[in-house]
């Protein structure tokens, strides 16, 4: 802790300058991320910090307040020997050769950002240089750095920077840092403000992580621009980096693509995240001891592709530019974040939040029995559904889910009812006599059931006479767990099981072999 003594009384109106001196090697965490690397070849910084608590780690290298919240300007002068060059926040204001192969660097970053985002490297640094079209009408800077000898591979590797700068500003508006900036490190992924540290060995001339850039990039929207109000609520941060990563690939991929890596995500999250983490827990209320776990990065993004889901694209994006427009360089909390959705969008998000986010675990919407009545030229079928829920979540309510009903010939009417509670009824109206009824078929939300369709051949056969045409729960044969048989074709020719499981389970980055997490 630094004390200093004023000397006097100053009021709010006063303006107080204190230098601090000190010296001395700055630690790394134990976990092998975060704090200050003094390597033969890079000299950098990385933000935050896997074991140490609070997990914010500008404190590694200078004296700060050291939370998410308390935001400055910075401003750094670096001396340097051997002909390193300095990489820092923002832009670079000069530089004053000293001779010997000695220099100081001076760089200065404008925009506010906790300590933790404050970063420099130095090295032997080439540097590769870009520029960006804004969706602002300015044309924002790009610099990468790296050792002459990584210049090739990282500009290869980076080939798809500008599509996910594109995407971002489509979805969440402009790009409001004066630079975009990585720098190559020897380890770690982290989203230090217009100065992303990003390992070397990612960058191998490939497309495999482009995911990770795009990543690391959506931070200067989703942890940097808006930052979490505390370490429990880290999703804000990292489950809508994660998510933003899975709109770059839909962008640049399509939609097939997209829905394989989202499915993928949520089958791991539904089966595999409690047991990560060691339990259920609210993505607002997350310990700190797995504040880079499955539930801040692989559920929050399961939970933010379902936030796209209730509001819609457009007005998910529309919302979230206001909001980020609204609540620029600061930090934001679940409740604010809540009530400005509330404003900016004009839709209760109350029991989205509540559901979601306030509390642990999931829920699932299942159909119970429904029957089919002609009516005019069409059918009315009244569908009795049922809602279950896991990892000691409540009920949910007013959750927007497809219903799709499905012809003897394959035809498809789909709509969107709000269901909630222990049980509900709804009537559809479909053009045709449905035969089967499915409920997010579509994937909108990130229900806790998945569906897998299986041609179970001769136990079908062999029971299929005993039951009618609609969709029948029965108990499972061995194993099999819980399912709904289905007639799919004439005269109960095609039986079809449908199985519901728990499916699940995100590894987050601060899994992955190479100690990514991003921040």
């Amino acid at each position: 802790m630094l004390l200093v003594d004023l000397g006097a009384a100053f009021g709010p109106a006063d303006t107080l300058q204190a230098s601090v001196f000190y010296h001395g090697n700055p630690p790394t965490d134990p976990s092998g991320f975060g704090g200050f690397y003094t390597l033969p070849n890079y000299q950098y910084d990385l933000g935050v910090a896997f074991d140490a608590v609070p997990h914010s780690y500008g404190r590694s290298w200078l004296p700060c307040f050291d939370n998410f919240v308390e935001r400055c300007p910075f401003e750094f002068f670096v001396r340097t020997t051997n002909d390193r060059t300095v990489v820092a926040n923002g832009a670079l204001i000069a530089t004053q050769d000293l001779g010997g192969g000695e220099a100081i660097s001076h760089w200065r970053l404008n925009e506010s950002i906790p300590a933790y985002l404050a970063s420099v490297a130095a090295g032997n640094y080439a540097m590769l240089h870009d520029a960006f079209p804004s969706v602002s009408g300015d044309t924002v800077p790009v610099l990468l750095a790296a050792l002459p000898s990584d210049t090739a591979d990282m500009r290869a590797s980076f080939a798809n920077l500008k599509p996910a700068f594109d995407t971002f500003e489509r979805w969440f508006g402009p790009y409001r840092w004066n630079r975009v900036g990585y720098v190559l490190t020897s380890a770690g992924a982290m989203e230090h403000a217009t100065n992303i540290c990003y390992p070397d060995f990612a960058a191998d001339g490939t497309l495999a992580d482009e995911d990770l850039i795009a990543h690391e990039l959506s931070h200067h929207w989703f942890g940097n621009l808006i930052t979490c109000a505390r370490p429990e609520e880290m999703y804000i941060n990292e489950g809508f980096a994660d998510f933003c990563a899975s709109l770059f690939v839909e962008d640049l991929h399509g939609e097939d693509t997209y829905r394989t890596e989202t499915r993928k995500n949520h089958h791991d999250v539904t089966a595999t995240t409690h047991i990560r983490d060691g339990g259920w827990f609210a993505l607002n209320a997350i310990p700190s001891d797995i504040t880079y776990g499955s539930h801040s990065y692989a559920k929050g993004s399961d939970v933010a592709r379902t936030l796209r889901g209730y509001l819609g694209d457009s007005l998910f994006s529309s919302g979230f530019k206001t909001v980020l427009a609204e609540h620029a360089f600061s930090a934001i909390s679940s409740e604010q974040l809540r009530d400005a959705l509330n404003a900016a969008t004009g839709q209760d998000m109350s029991d989205f939040f509540n559901d979601w986010i306030f509390q642990p675990g999931g829920a699932a919407f299942m159909v119970d029995s429904f029957s089919v009545v002609p009516s005019g030229g069409a059918f009315d079928a009244t569908v009795h559904i049922r809602q279950k829920t896991r990892g000691g979540a409540a009920l949910f309510n007013n959750v927007p889910v497809s219903v799709r009903c499905v012809g003897i010939s394959g035809d498809s009417a789909r709509s969107i009812q709000n269901l909630g509670g222990a049980s509900s009824v709804i009537t559809v109206s479909c053009p045709f006599e449905p035969v089967a009824i499915r409920l997010n078929d579509d994937e909108r939300l990130a229900l806790a059931t998945t569906v897998d369709d299986r041609e179970i051949g001769s136990y079908a056969r062999d029971h299929a006479r005993q039951f009618g045409t609609s969709p029948l729960l029965l108990r499972s044969p061995p194993r099999l767990s819980h399912f709904v048989l289905k007639n799919t074709g004439p005269r109960r020719t095609g039986w079809r099981v449908t199985r519901f499981r728990p499916t699940g389970g995100g590894v987050s980055k601060a899994n992955s072999p190479w100690m990514n997490p991003t921040g």
